[in-house]
């Protein structure tokens, strides 16, 4: 839950694919790149930005992973294993039980 926290607030501050167009077609307006290097340009910008993306993902996985062992809370595995145990104690006092 906090590694998706995190990454809707980064996802709301890097540049759309929209906001990267709007950004590019300014720099053309303003002169600031040639109107023929523009499609170039924004390619290569939302590449890198999908790039960051990546990169803060596992970044952030990496940070969630070591807070959630700080933590110590119980993993998925951890979670499944006791379901398991419990499952067969059933087992046994069901057959205890009818005995």
């Amino acid at each position: 839950m906090l590694r998706k926290a995190i990454l809707a607030a980064l996802g709301a501050m890097t540049l759309t694919k929209e906001k990267s167009r709007e950004f590019v077609d300014q720099l053309v307006k303003r002169g600031e790149i040639a109107k023929d290097e523009a499609p170039e340009f924004l390619k290569q910008l939302i590449k890198r930005g999908d790039e960051t993306r990546v990169e803060l993902d596992k970044r952030i996985g990496v940070a969630v992973e070591r807070f959630s062992k700080r933590m110590d809370f119980a993993t998925r595995t951890d979670i499944q294993q006791l379901r398991r145990e419990l499952q067969k104690l059933s087992r046994r006092l069901d057959k205890i039980s009818k005995r």
